[in-house]
């Protein structure tokens, strides 16, 4: 499940969906009447389009061959069998070859993108006790200029507080809210923090 306000925990999805808007975008013409014309098209690309982390396209995956050509009959890559019981266990053994290459591959591929964002992440600067900013980004309007005059987004401050942090759960940070904030939930990711220094801001508003 995705968390709230928080769209790189399910990039995955959002890229894929994007993809496909984008393909069918390409595809329709300029009304954009006839988008369902192109969805058997969009599908088979969609299908066969190999991953760059699991080295294989979606439909071999899901059913151990390549799809036959639209545009022409393909050549099957997997010798004919002489009977029923010599095909099936052709094809359960291929099925279980290709399942265990797509797992090593994925495993792979997520290994090393966690070495990227382990390197590209910065250490957690908070700790409990500290005072910390918070972002007004996802905040509701009203949230976000509680303590203020303000009634429009445009001019409402970036951030709020500072507030005390009173646990910290991995990159989860549970802040001690004032009371005209209480029926908001107090557990932000860090990403929507900043560190507060009284020495550089004077007002409690930034």
């Amino acid at each position: 499940m995705t968390t709230a306000h928080r769209a790189q925990a399910d990039g995955q999805t959002e890229r894929q969906n994007r993809t496909l808007e984008d393909s069918l975008r390409c595809s329709i013409s300029y009304h954009g009447n006839d988008w369902n014309e192109h969805l058997p098209m969009v599908e088979y690309a969609h299908a066969t389009l190999v991953s760059s982390s699991s080295k294989l396209s979606p439909f071999f995956v899901y059913t151990g061959r390549h799809p036959k050509n639209p545009l022409g009959r393909a050549e099957s890559d997997q010798p004919v069998a002489r009977s029923r019981v010599e095909y099936a266990s052709r094809f359960v053994q291929h099925r279980q070859e290709v399942i265990e290459r797509a797992r090593k591959d994925l495993l792979d591929a997520q290994e090393a993108q966690k070495k990227f964002y382990d390197r590209c992440r910065a250490a957690n600067p908070f700790k409990v006790g500290d005072l910390a900013l918070l972002s007004t980004q996802d905040l509701n309007i009203s949230h976000a200029t509680a303590e203020t005059t303000l009634r429009s987004r445009k001019l409402i401050p970036r951030f709020i507080g500072p507030y005390p942090i009173l646990d910290l759960h991995g990159n989860v940070a549970l802040l001690d809210l004032p009371a005209n904030l209480k029926h908001i939930s107090p557990r932000f990711n860090i990403d929507k923090l900043k560190v507060y220094n009284s020495n550089l801001i004077a007002s409690s508003v930034v």
